[in-house]
């Protein structure tokens, strides 16, 4: 027999806690082995108790959900999250889910909502409440753009450089010419750029210089 999932709840509301607990206490397979009322009590749980799920607001009196958050995993970066809120902003959600936590349930989703949450993570599946009606491309989209741009963080300033040159239509040799790189350092440079950005061929740089502002 499974030994019972250990879980932490957090909310600034009371009442709010008394509900959670009501909900949870129906599973046979939970413990719950905290009940917070801020970050601070979240904290000092995370530090001396082992907790397999963590079902916390997103912001509460004295942190914001993000602090709070990366803080919890630093503490303890194997246990699950489940954010329940009252945010309902696509970019924060998808931010929250793609990044930092296992689930995100709304707070008017009700009951099911959450039981479903906890189901999707027992089975390692990311779970976000679908009565908040979020649009699936602006999510794909969101992590799109952020990929991207992590990205174009890894190219140093010279690839930059280089890139700007590349898409005034300059060839290798004009490239170490005005740069003052040997013609075999500026093929390399090359080389890496589109290594680091996963393109084929110069067309290709050129495009994607263009739609990412790199010019």
């Amino acid at each position: 027999m499974k030994r019972p999932k250990k879980i932490l709840i957090a909310d600034d509301h009371k009442i709010f806690l008394e509900g959670l607990n009501l909900i949870l206490s129906e599973f046979n397979h939970i413990q719950i082995v905290a009940e917070c009322k801020n970050g601070k009590e979240t904290i000092e749980a995370f530090k001396n108790i082992k907790i397999d799920i963590a079902i916390i607001d997103l912001n509460m009196n004295d942190y914001s959900g993000f602090d709070l958050i990366i803080k919890l995993k630093s503490i303890q970066p194997k246990c699950k999250i489940i954010v329940l809120s009252m945010v309902d902003d696509s970019s924060t959600i998808s931010s929250l889910v793609n990044n930092y936590i296992n689930a995100y349930v709304i707070k008017y989703g009700g009951k099911q909502e959450l039981i479903e949450a906890l189901n999707a993570i027992d089975q390692d599946i990311k779970y976000i409440s679908p009565s908040l009606n979020l649009n699936q491309q602006n999510m794909e989209d969101d992590l799109s753009i952020r990929n991207v741009n992590h990205t174009i963080e890894k190219l140093t300033k010279r690839e930059l450089e280089i890139i700007k040159l590349i898409a005034l239509q300059m060839n290798s040799s004009q490239i170490s010419e005005k740069l003052f790189l040997s013609f075999y350092t500026v093929k390399t440079h090359r080389k890496n750029i589109l290594q680091k950005l996963e393109l084929k061929n110069t067309a290709g740089l050129i495009d994607f210089a263009n739609k990412h502002n790199l010019l």
